[in-house]
């Protein structure tokens, strides 16, 4: 909920200094890539409480593959024979993580996971269709707004607003988290402005080997915060996840 006030701010702070004469088609797209975002973000969230966040991401970067067909279904990119063993060995890379994961017994719902793969891959689409007719800054503020909006319904609550007034002793580490999210948001306007989505979402893909690298100096610094501390495993199978992504974005 903290995080979603963070996000309308961000909003709400830069549509004052926009022109906004723009057809209602237009504005619609960041909108929807953000309310899908939330909701992405929502179980994110969720599935980060029971699993080492490096395999919930390493699994979730399945989804350059559905944002790659959807682009070659809708805004004529293209993918060849080598496109089609990188979406082989990131199937691998990410079969290889949810049999660890099996193994490991961590309470991680599969359709959890799925519903994180289906909206981040069409929030980034709608991302990219909405740079076809928006200028960035306008894309970022919309996007923001609704991103922050799908945390509303969370007031309605009293148990998570008394949780949510608890939380504020973390504001400061909520702020740093969520501008950081906004960063990202922003530069992914950014790239999806000047390049094709597949690109864009494959060069996206290679985040989990920095949270594998985060994970084992936090692991090191604070003691215990992974269950699976098995580095060279992990490296392994998000390489061969980053390796199919590119493969895919090299011949897209």
């Amino acid at each position: 909920m903290l995080a979603g006030f963070f996000y309308l701010s961000f909003g709400a702070f830069i549509v004052p200094f926009l022109d906004w004469d723009y057809p209602l088609h237009a504005l619609i797209w960041p909108i929807i890539a953000g309310g899908l975002l939330g909701l992405q973000l929502y179980f994110y969230y969720m599935v980060s409480k029971n699993a080492d966040v490096s395999y919930v991401l390493g699994i979730y970067y399945i989804y350059p593959i559905i944002v790659t067909f959807l682009s070659i279904l809708f805004l004529n990119e293209v993918i060849s024979i080598q496109g089609y063993i990188g979406v082989a060995l990131t199937v691998l890379g990410v079969l290889t993580m949810t049999v660890r994961v099996k193994k490991m017994r961590f309470n991680l719902s599969l359709w959890t996971l799925g519903v994180m793969i289906i909206t981040g891959a069409f929030s980034e689409f709608f991302v990219k269709v909405s740079t076809e007719s928006l200028p960035v800054l306008n894309g970022i503020a919309l996007n923001n707004l609704s991103m922050g909006a799908v945390f509303i319904p969370a007031l309605f609550f009293s148990k998570l607003r008394r949780q949510c007034l608890s939380e504020l002793k973390n504001i400061h580490y909520i702020f740093i988290s969520e501008s950081m999210t906004f960063l990202a948001v922003f530069l992914l306007f950014l790239a999806m402005k000047g390049l094709p989505a597949t690109i864009v979402t494959s060069l996206s893909a290679t985040q989990p080997v920095f949270v594998v690298i985060l994970e084992k100096i936090a692991h090191w610094k604070f003691g215990k915060i992974v269950r699976d501390d098995s580095f060279k495993f992990k490296i392994g199978a998000v390489a061969l996840v980053i390796l199919g992504v590119i493969l895919l974005a090299l011949e897209a």
